[in-house]
């Protein structure tokens, strides 16, 4: 009879928390517009045609494909054909994952550390911010670590039941996670080779041929679809996007692998084919110190002391977009200290992913996003680790341990050295730090009830935790007497609940959870941030401090749709000259930046010459000719300064010299879609990258205007 009670209390728990977590992924996701409209338009092309949906088109005409590769996108297209494409159709496959890990990652800590651990594992990664904040968009990150956790599931299970298929399920789903966002997938091979490497009972050379085979599944699945593409004809397939040689595999290793970890942002154009499209979507507005590239006053609008806030040290022109996660002072969040990000990149590197080393995760750049309980985790290790005897046979829960230790440290150590990475990979930490706190702070709170020295040590991670939790907020002004004078209030009524054990059990319970519920209460606020102030979808990161810039990424966003309608003489005059025919496009852009809307209105073929970033080599000057000749090609759209730098420059060049300026009068160029005073580009179209400084122009081919 007590068994059942305490199922059904555990199971009410979780089911609480899954609520909580089905609430942070999904209350209001309609109101987050179309996220990174990168992957919009991809999935609106890939609509379009099963030649598109299998080569993660990004234009409808299957010109060129966009950066990563396909599985995500695919479950993003089936969401938007069942559902019709809006936004929050393609955000849907990613919230649910959120709330699907959070139950698997109960299922993986209870059936080693029990059910407190697993609850609280459970609860922790509900409550991670940069898990929330990711989870509301169309990034693939949610599915990936959803994919992760169900290999390491399936790991668990071949252990328990020695059985050589659910060690090829785990090859199968991590090839499936390396579709999904390539080398990161593989950021938890240590940890799966090295736990079930240290199984005891199974003989060594059964080990090395099971995990052969697991290896030879994994590379399989991994490389099935790269290779499919490579052996398709040049001709008969998109170009590979952010590679120069159109390799499915220079991506890979290049740009989404090595490239991560060095630093090196280019595509291997040039230099200026700098920083991939989740920088080229952030709307970055200037780059102070970085030739070619200036803000402009009318982007940064009311910052000075308006609606935003003033940015730190009085800057104002000199302010990128890109950073504003982390600007001066937001509508509910208060101050970010100077140095965070000024501007020059706060001395905290690009992205704001702080100095590189072993206290990055630390920082306030990485810590209000992944670091709250990072402390409680690493402190676990001691406990969890002390009875370990290398020599003896290690016990199942000294195995999990090991395996979550395999898991935090590599991650932790390639995002502690990486050089090229953004806030919302971080997510691939949540489930190590969410399971070892959940294992640690159990068998802390065993310790603390018994006679030896260990019963010290609850109490000093506590508030080692504690006090970095206030560090961190302590930078809120706005919010921080709320926050802190709360966690210490369920402090104090845990202490007191825990002083009365003698005298009730249930007592001591209800402080232990009290005592949880004061480490989570600040991320848990957090972690609600993106509904509060939305998110956005090109950077997502959680906090107060993107108040600011939730509003203005929520708003170019949500009202895409009303921007275009306000704004589209342009795309009119486009659709009332386009003549389709096979292999015939609306438009020819720079960058996918310029195409991104247009696609999303329209649904029509919009070439992306340059790729994401501008700088792809999938045009050249002979290639255009032969289009424009065959009629596939009539109109250019050049936005800014875009054409200026590299191979672009030699399009722009013949564009400019074979091609007529339709006058702005004759498709409406008056509107915001034009250049206005400043010349910043600005409307429907948002902060396009190669819009910055110039304004818009559209060019038609006239063959007889040609000698």
């Amino acid at each position: 009879m007590q068994r059942r009670w305490t199922w059904k209390w555990n199971h009410s728990l979780l089911t609480l928390i899954l609520a909580v977590s089905g609430w942070l992924n999904l209350y209001a996701l309609n109101k987050e517009g179309y996220g990174n409209e990168y992957y919009a338009a991809a999935i609106r092309s890939m609509l379009e045609s099963w030649h598109n949906f299998f080569f993660n088109a990004f234009d409808p005409g299957g010109f060129i494909t966009i950066d990563k590769p396909p599985f995500d996108f695919w479950l993003q297209a089936a969401s938007a054909w069942i559902f019709g494409f809006h936004g929050w159709a393609l955000f849907l496959p990613q919230a649910l994952a959120g709330v699907a890990s959070v139950f698997v990652i109960y299922h993986l800590v209870c059936r080693v550390f029990g059910k407190a651990a697993g609850l609280i594992a459970a609860a922790v990664l509900a409550c991670t911010p940069i898990a929330v904040a990711v989870q509301r968009t169309n990034q693939v990150d949610g599915l990936l670590v959803l994919l992760m956790l169900m290999a390491s599931w399936c790991l668990q299970k071949s252990i328990e039941t020695n059985r050589l298929r659910w060690l090829i399920a785990v090859g199968c789903i991590e090839g499936i996670a390396f579709n999904t966002k390539m080398m990161e997938a593989y950021l938890i091979l240590p940890a799966i080779y090295l736990t079930y490497a240290l199984v005891h009972h199974v003989a060594w050379r059964s080990k090395l041929v099971n995990l052969i085979a697991m290896t030879v599944v994994l590379g399989v699945v991994s490389f099935s679809w790269a290779t499919v593409v490579q052996l398709t004809p040049a001709n008969e397939r998109p170009y590979v996007g952010s590679t120069t040689d159109n390799n499915e595999f220079t991506l890979i290793f290049g740009y989404n692998g090595v490239n991560r970890l060095t630093g090196d942002m280019s595509v291997g154009a040039s230099p200026s084919g700098l920083l991939g499209h989740e920088f080229v979507e952030s709307r970055g507005q200037g780059f102070p110190d970085m030739p070619g590239f200036q803000s402009t006053q009318s982007n940064v609008k009311s910052r000075q002391g308006g609606e935003f806030g003033a940015p730190p040290n009085g800057q104002t022109a000199n302010y990128p977009y890109a950073f504003r996660h982390f600007e001066g002072t937001s509508g509910d969040g208060g101050t970010i200290p100077p140095g965070v990000s000024n501007g020059h990149f706060g001395g905290g590197g690009m992205f704001d992913t702080g100095r590189a080393g072993i206290l990055r995760l630390f920082q306030l750049q990485l810590g209000p996003q992944i670091g709250w309980l990072l402390p409680v985790a690493c402190l676990s290790l001691l406990p969890l680790l002390r009875n370990i005897r290398w020599r003896k046979t290690l016990t199942k829960r000294q195995l999990g341990t090991v395996f979550w230790t395999g898991w935090l440290i590599p991650v932790g150590a390639f995002f502690s050295i990486a050089g090229f990475f953004h806030q919302y990979y971080l997510i691939t930490l949540a489930p190590a730090i969410a399971a070892l706190t959940g294992a640690g702070l159990v068998r802390m709170w065993n310790d603390l009830w018994s006679n030896s020295a260990w019963r010290f040590y609850l109490p000093g991670v506590f508030l080692i935790a504690f006090g970095y939790e206030c560090f961190l907020v302590w930078h809120y002004p706005a919010i921080r007497t709320v926050l802190i004078a709360l966690a210490v209030l369920l402090g104090f009524c845990a202490v007191l609940l825990a002083l009365l054990r003698r005298r009730s059990r249930s007592a001591r319970m209800i402080g232990a959870v009290m005592g949880l519920l004061a480490l989570l209460v600040i991320p848990g606020y957090w972690a609600a941030t993106p509904i509060l102030y939305g998110v956005n979808g090109q950077m997502p990161a959680a906090g107060p401090a993107n108040a600011s810039q939730s509003r203005l990424g929520t708003n170019l966003g949500s009202s895409m749709n009303d921007n275009v309608s306000q704004d589209s003489a342009l795309i009119k005059y486009l659709e009332a000259h386009y003549r389709p025919s096979k292999g015939s496009f609306l438009v020819a852009t720079l960058s996918a930046g310029d195409a991104e809307p247009i696609i999303i209105a329209t649904g029509l073929p919009v070439m992306a010459m340059g790729g994401f970033s501008g700088q792809d080599g999938a045009m050249t000057v002979s290639k255009l000719e032969t289009l424009v000749e065959e009629g596939k090609v009539k109109y250019f759209l050049l936005a800014g300064m875009g054409g200026g730098m590299g191979g672009q420059a030699k399009l722009t060049a013949w564009i400019t010299a074979h091609c007529k300026l339709v006058p702005q009068s004759a498709w409406g160029g008056s509107n915001a879609l034009q250049a206005d005073a400043s010349g910043s580009r600005s409307s429907a179209f948002g902060f396009g990258f190669h819009g910055m400084g110039g304004g818009t122009s559209l060019y038609e081919y006239d063959a007889s205007t040609t000698s």
